[in-house]
């Protein structure tokens, strides 16, 4: 079987919390060594220095081939407003339906 990308998410739970959290976590570099892939794409939001290390080493990734960029982004914004209780019973009626759409 030929692994052209070895893709995971939540990557940090390979060092963090691998060992009580997401133990299964902590088998992912020897599958991506045993079916020999290609490439590896560690991805996480909340990597630490140690933490980024320390995937590096489990999955032989050479720390100059590790992309780390900082957490601002400029496309999100968070937005903050005061309401009246009228308006918050409002938005409630309307987050029910929308919970209950998804």
């Amino acid at each position: 079987m030929r692994i052209a990308l070895f893709a995971v998410d939540e990557a940090h739970c390979i060092s963090e919390w691998g060992h009580n959290f997401r133990p299964d976590y902590l088998k992912l570099a020897g599958f991506a060594q045993e079916f020999g892939a290609e490439r590896v794409l560690a991805l996480t939001a909340t990597a630490t220095p140690p933490v980024l290390d320390d995937i590096c080493r489990r999955f032989e990734i050479e720390p100059h081939c590790a992309i780390r960029t900082g957490f601002y982004r400029a496309n999100l914004t968070i937005d903050t407003r005061v309401v009246d209780a009228v308006e918050r019973a409002s938005q409630g009626n309307r987050m029910k339906l929308f919970s209950n759409c998804h």
